[in-house]
């Protein structure tokens, strides 16, 4: 009887070691997963961010002349200006940058070059649509230095006086988790400085 005891209470003792090693091997699974849909946001939102900063944003007033419109639309998940290819040119290019949700619900960065998409961030999406964030020039202080003030939404009036832009986004990917729904995000955040609205307002 004895013997018989000793054999069930190591079977038991063998099967908790067991369920043991095989939730420790799932939850290094787990974790490993996590971390990798971890860098590879970290990856990708580096990436589009760059690609929208050095390829739409650092373009915004490009060519253009002192008296010529060069942002048309600046709004929280909205921002829509102009640029030529060169000053000669008589045609102007309009992009707007915007967060859209679609019929998913899915919230994705969206470029249109004369309203027609050129460029989209999916299948990667992002958290919130309030994304733009943009400084006006209101004022010197007594030193002459430029005094910026924050606003997410400018009147049209201020339009012309928007000389940079922070760009807020977070980008999110489902993750794993056995209990309940996970969500990796990873947050890039990045200034850009409008040199040439900046220069034509100095009429350089």
């Amino acid at each position: 009887m004895i013997v018989l005891l000793d054999i069930i209470g190591a079977i038991i003792a063998g099967t908790m070691v067991i369920i043991t090693i095989v939730n420790s091997i799932f939850n290094i699974q787990q974790m490993n997963y996590n971390i990798q849909t971890l860098l590879s946001l970290n990856t990708v939102g580096n990436e589009i961010t760059e690609f929208i900063d050095l390829t739409y944003l650092e373009s915004v007033g490009r060519n253009l002349k002192s008296t010529d419109q060069i942002i048309s639309t600046a709004k929280e998940n909205e921002f829509t200006f102009f640029t030529k290819p060169s000053y000669a040119d008589t045609v102007f290019t309009q992009y707007t940058i915007t967060a859209v949700q679609n019929s998913l619900e899915q919230t994705y960065i969206s470029v249109l070059s004369d309203s027609v998409e050129v460029f989209n961030s999916l299948p990667f999406q992002i958290k919130e649509s309030n994304i733009f964030t943009y400084y006006i020039k209101s004022g010197e202080d007594a030193d002459g230095h430029i005094i910026y003030t924050s606003n997410p939404n400018p009147n049209l009036a201020d339009l012309e006086q928007i000389f940079y832009v922070k760009v807020s986004l977070i980008f999110i990917e489902k993750g794993w988790n056995k209990q309940q729904n996970l969500t990796i995000e990873y947050p890039v955040v990045f200034w850009r400085f409008f040199k040439n609205n900046y220069l034509n307002k100095l009429n350089i």
